[in-house]
């Protein structure tokens, strides 16, 4: 596959080894030969070029250089000199070349002017990206750049692969390099928001999220996101935290983002069907002590809304109660109002409101919260006093349903 000549071509539009010239030749070749070029059978000789002298060493001059930079440096003189002869070159056929008529593009992403089609970007950083940061920059960059239309982003949200790649590029670069400037996650920043904020991009890579929570590589996903996400941007975070509430809906069954007429009207369905287990699975993934806080938010309420939208008497194995409760103990002081809507709605569920009535620090901060809703409001950055103090009255209450919750909410002199 590295030798194939569009991968070629795109290394070489790469290389800052090489000028300027060179560099547009070969996005000029590389686009003809994407638009319908064919190889020239064998019969068919290219004209006769000087052979180029192997290099004798190194850059050093020490001559331990691999065999493996070798063949690279061949294959990019091979790729080069296909570009220096432009869309003249004999190495291919371009059907729809001046004065051959035809040669429309057969769809959308082959009509980006100027460069080669999303698709090529991404199986890219698939394939050779995760060994080489630099071609993970150098690629996301112009990537980046070459998305101009609404149905150009469209075209890249639609391709299966670029959730993959994008894992790909935080798997490997997020711990290494950080956000520098010379880090690929600042191009992956500015390409992710601009992919995500547009609905029907955002759907088209929140099933794409679901469909790999539902499967095997679920749990590597999740970690690969966990572990990237104290370098990520806030703008980042804010789009991937959206994301993932999207996609944990899909796989619980309270977003029907993925069934039927998707958003973009295109009408696909996933392949992803709502799944308890794989929900389970992933939410104790999120909630694990590990995660970091925002999340964790993001599983409770995406816990909520399953239980609103599915069943209140839903279950989601092998998340158990107790990883539930350490999540509420941790988020608790930074995010009451969150927590304590996700109890109101726990609450309701059987076994949920047997593990948290049974807990008599729980009931007494709840009455807390309904006696001096001010000053929690005010620990935990001036939220509505008074929003605060309906939801800890809602959670008491339904938790009152208990016959133990009952009897302490009974004796308790201030409530």
């Amino acid at each position: 596959k590295d030798c194939h000549p569009s991968y070629l071509l795109q290394r070489l539009s790469l290389d800052s080894r090489v000028s300027a010239s060179v560099q547009r030749r070969a996005v000029q070749a590389k686009k003809a030969l994407d638009r319908g070029g064919v190889l020239v059978p064998q019969h068919v000789a290219a004209p006769q070029q000087s052979p180029l002298p192997r290099p004798r060493g190194g850059a050093d001059g020490s001559g331990n250089r691999r065999s493996s930079s070798l063949g690279a440096n061949e294959r990019l003189r091979a790729a080069a000199a296909a570009a220096l002869g432009g869309a003249q070159n004999p190495l291919f056929i371009m059907h729809g070349s001046a004065g051959g008529g035809g040669g429309r593009p057969t769809s959308r992403a082959s009509s980006m002017a100027g460069c080669a089609s999303p698709s090529l970007f991404v199986r890219i950083l698939l394939e050779h990206g995760s060994s080489d940061p630099e071609l993970q920059l150098r690629t996301l960059e112009q990537l980046d750049a070459a998305l101009h239309t609404t149905d150009e982003l469209r075209d890249l949200a639609h391709n299966s692969g670029f959730l993959d790649a994008v894992l790909s590029v935080l798997r490997t670069s997020a711990p290494k390099h950080g956000t520098g400037d010379t880090s690929p996650l600042a191009p992956l920043s500015r390409l992710l928001v601009r992919v995500l904020v547009d609905s029907p991009c955002h759907g088209a890579v929140a099933r794409r999220m679901a469909e790999l929570l539902c499967g095997a590589s679920g749990s590597g996903a999740l970690d690969t996101v966990k572990a990237a996400w104290p370098v990520l941007p806030a703008e980042l975070r804010s789009s991937f935290a959206r994301l993932l509430r999207d996609a944990l809906g899909i796989v619980g069954g309270s977003n029907t983002i993925g069934e039927g007429v998707t958003a973009d009207g295109l009408g696909a369905r996933p392949s992803c069907k709502r799944s308890p287990s794989a929900a389970g699975a992933a939410l104790g993934l999120l909630l694990e002590s590990n995660t970091p806080e925002e999340l964790q938010a993001v599983g409770l309420q995406a816990l909520r809304a399953w239980l609103e939208a599915e069943s209140l008497q839903a279950t989601f194995p092998p998340l158990t109660t107790k990883a539930v409760n350490g999540a509420l103990l941790r988020l608790i002081p930074k995010q009451p109002l969150l927590c304590l809507d996700a109890l109101a709605t726990l609450a309701l569920n059987e076994d949920f409101r047997a593990f948290f009535g049974a807990q008599p620090s729980l009931l007494q901060f709840l009455a807390h919260c309904c006696q001096q809703p001010d000053v929690v409001a005010s620990s935990a950055g001036g939220l509505d006093a008074a929003t605060l103090q309906r939801a800890a009255a809602r959670a008491l209450a339904n938790l009152s349903s208990l016959p133990a919750a009952r009897e302490w909410v009974k004796c308790s002199r201030p409530l």
